[in-house]
Order: structure tokens, then sequence, then C-alpha cells
């Protein structure tokens, strides 16, 4: 292997590191505790060493959400076309409930973004990326969506955002603990939504 891509590698190796750790931290502490010297410990690193992978915790949080962003889109997908289209809108929906109960880190991603406990400033290219990645998702959904229930395109696409919306919704009160109190089971909720929208 020449030197440059050793160079390249060990880089990468390192990144992917600080941003593992930094997952942890985010979701043990939020924005506001996540500072780059507590990330920096978790990695094991120095704090001043992450610096040069990434200037802020904004934007190890904007790195976080493109790549979360993304494998959830990607194991939407996978579901769609596993299936026959009748069930593609049960697939799909129980694919981004599971991703996201099986990556609970994940998941509080999307509440730091949410709660906003610090004001984040992303640069425009990273909103970009984000959006791009949270579109995607959403138009995979509304694909299943128009193939398992017969809605024309752009009711299909308002049914994919309310879809999105219940089914976080849902994995909020799981993860809250609240689903226990109320006697309720996460994927039946699932299910019964993908249920009211196969009715409509």
């Amino acid at each position: 292997m020449r030197r440059a891509d050793r160079t390249e590698a060990l880089h990468e190796h390192k990144r992917r590191a600080i941003l593992a750790a930094a997952q942890e931290v985010f979701a043990a502490h939020g924005l506001e505790g996540a500072t780059m010297r507590a990330i920096a410990g978790q990695a094991g690193y120095v704090a001043g060493a992450i610096y040069a992978y990434f200037p802020t915790r904004e934007a190890i949080l904007a790195a976080l959400l493109v790549q979360s962003l993304g494998s959830v889109g990607r194991a939407v997908k996978a579901a769609a076309t596993s299936v026959a289209p009748a069930d593609q809108l049960g697939a799909t929906a129980d694919a981004l409930y599971r991703y996201y109960r099986d990556a609970p880190n994940e998941f509080a991603l999307l509440l730091v973004l949410a709660r906003r406990e610090v004001r984040v400033t992303l640069p425009a290219d990273i909103e970009r990326q984000i959006n791009g990645r949270l579109i995607a998702l959403l138009q995979a959904l509304a694909g299943a969506i128009e193939a398992s229930g017969g809605l024309d395109a752009a009711a299909a696409q308002d049914a994919a955002v309310s879809l999105y919306a219940s089914v976080t919704g849902t994995l909020l009160l799981e993860a809250s603990g609240r689903l226990d109190v109320l006697g309720r089971n996460g994927a039946a909720l699932v299910d019964g939504a993908v249920a009211a929208f196969l009715e409509r």
C-alpha cells in the first residue's frame, strides 16, 4: 500500500472513530453537553486532535445526521424492493421503525436537532445534504404508499410525511417509556398506522 493510501486510510479510521464516539456523547448528553473535549475523550484522543477532522460539534452532528439518514433511507428502499408492490407500505414502515428502534443513538440524533437546545447553524451545503437525505427517505415511503394504496403521487407524498411523523412519534413514546405505561406496543401501533393508510 502506498504511503498516501495508508495516510488516507488512517485519516478515515480516525474520522469514523470520532463519529462513533460523538454519537454516544450526543445520545447521552444532547448537544449542549456534547463538548469537543467530551467527544475527544470518548474517542480516546486529546481535544485538539479532533479539530483536524471537524471544526465544531455542529459539524460532527451534521456528519452523523447525513450518515444516519442515508443509512435509514437505504434500509427503507431495500425493504420496498424485497416484497411485492402491495406489501411495500408495510415493509417500508416496519423497516423505518425497526431501524431506529435498533439504533437508539441514531434516533437520539434526530431528537437533538429537533430540540435545538443550542441553536444549530449549519453551512448551507450541509443543510442541503441533510434535507436531501430526508427527502429521499420520504420519497421511498411515498413510492411504497403509491404502490400499496393506489394513491396518486401528490397524495402519496403528503401521506409519506404523515407516516414518517407517526412512526417517529411512536418511537419517541417508546424511547421515553410511555408506551409501556399506556400498555401499547410500538410495532403494533406502526402496523395500525399502515392499516389505516391502506383503508384510505
